[in-house]
């Protein structure tokens, strides 16, 4: 079965949320952005902040953990846009882990103990390392569901080709065929940008009025994934 935009935008606006309440609740700390955890370890180290060391660099270690684990569990040859045993595998663990963290977090109140909130970004950095992995595999070009300065660097690189291949004195069919692919690549990254920022926006929202609300909302998205792929393979195996 083929992974579909709205696999990939679901996936994004599950970064854009655990990203926001992490950041709320968690002490100041992101779970997919690492060039953020990256600029805050450095001014806590600067600052000697010990507790601040220690959530950004569980943050960072876990999502490298999490980019590892997966990259293990995936074949890197299969480059198709395919929901594959070893990247349904991955997204699995993905859920559960984010089933761990919403359970614990819930359980334990919307601020939990800054003992518990170490364990809770352990969980939730791991997740997003899985994601991280599972859409690194994949044929969609310059396509990440948690790295977004790197989106919007493709997204602006491939408008401005796009500009160059309209301009450049071509035969009009070969023009015509680059410009209806490299407008559908930028299509996605437009719409991934946006689900990202309204995801960060409306977590924020329902994390101040209502937290068990946002803190569920990033399992939810991951898990309508899962309900649609395994659906999908579900029907396509019937007769």
């Amino acid at each position: 079965m083929r992974i579909r935009d709205e696999h990939i935008f679901l996936l994004a606006w599950a970064a854009g949320c655990l990203d926001t309440i992490s950041y709320l609740g968690l002490g100041n700390v992101f779970t997919a952005n690492m060039t953020g955890n990256t600029v805050l370890l450095g001014i806590a180290l600067a600052q000697g902040d010990g507790q601040a060391i220690l959530l950004t660099g569980t943050a960072l270690l876990g999502f490298c953990i999490g980019v590892f684990s997966g990259g293990l569990c995936i074949e890197w040859h299969n480059t198709q846009a395919i929901w594959t045993r070893q990247r349904i595998v991955v997204l699995v663990l993905d859920v559960a882990l984010l089933v761990l963290f919403g359970t614990i977090w819930l359980a334990a109140g919307v601020e939990p103990h800054p003992k518990l909130a170490w364990f809770l970004l352990l969980c939730a950095t791991l997740a997003m390392g899985l994601q991280s992995a599972l859409t690194l595999s994949l044929a969609f070009p310059g396509v990440s569901t948690t790295y977004f300065t790197g989106t919007l660097t493709n997204l602006m690189a491939g408008v401005a080709r796009l500009f160059h291949v309209t301009i450049r004195p071509r035969p009009d069919s070969e023009v015509h065929a680059e410009v209806l692919k490299d407008g559908h690549s930028l299509g996605r990254l437009v719409i991934m940008w946006l689900v990202f920022s309204l995801a960060t926006l409306v977590s924020s929202v329902l994390f101040k009025r209502i937290p068990p609300a946002a803190i569920c909302s990033p399992l939810v998205a991951n898990l309508l994934v899962v309900f649609d792929v395994l659906l999908r393979q579900y029907w396509q195996k019937q007769p």
